[in-house]
């Protein structure tokens, strides 16, 4: 995905099969016109007839700096890697060369915790304004287990990545080791998805 093709000064992400409140870009306005990097907001998980299933929480707080703002993020939103619950300053992401890995499972997993962590600003607000439908038919089922390995080695790959990439940015020390702890236990939380004696080859990796 080429950030540069878009035509607006923000980018927003929306699945097909989503939808946002219809008020969210007049909401998020106020927080565009002071050019802030990275605009986070709530997401709800809803059925098909639009009820609420639930409500994901995680932290609010006024503008602040990107490492500050991943330290508060990084174990209380269980939705931190998701593209979907930000808006973001399409200038920020060409200035950083950031870019989705293509061909590869767990993308945002290996991108969005970086681009939080590397924003000069970001404000997380009490607004819900992402709605994402969930069925029986996108709750994520996995028949094919050789799928399921690759996925566990993307995820290692996008583990390298982060650490080749942290080196890059100029870190507070805790920052650096909480965004080690967060993609850490995601990969650890996968390990459930493996066989036995897959996990012990990628426990050892």
């Amino acid at each position: 995905m080429e950030f540069g093709k878009a035509t607006g000064d923000y980018i927003l992400f929306v699945d097909s099969d989503d939808y946002i409140n219809l008020n969210l870009l007049t909401y998020l306005s106020y927080y565009m016109e002071q050019q802030i990097d990275l605009i986070k907001f709530k997401l709800n998980r809803v059925n098909q007839k639009g009820e609420i299933i639930e409500k994901i929480k995680g932290a609010v707080f006024e503008k602040t700096d990107g490492q500050t703002a991943f330290d508060q993020l990084y174990g209380t939103d269980i939705l931190l890697d998701s593209p979907c619950i930000y808006l973001y300053k399409k200038d920020y992401l060409l200035r950083n060369g950031f870019q989705f890995q293509v061909g590869t499972y767990h993308e945002d997993f290996g991108l969005i915790p970086l681009v939080v962590v590397r924003a000069e600003s970001v404000i997380s607000l009490d607004y819900e304004g992402y709605y994402y439908i969930q069925s029986e038919n996108s709750i994520t089922r996995n028949e094919d287990y050789n799928k399921t390995i690759k996925k566990m080695r993307d995820s290692l790959l996008q583990y390298d990545n982060m650490l080749q990439r942290i080196q890059q940015y100029n870190l507070r020390k805790r920052t650096k080791e909480n965004v080690k702890i967060y993609y850490t236990n995601a990969i650890i939380l996968k390990l459930k998805e493996l066989k036995e004696e897959d996990k012990k080859f990628f426990i050892h990796e």
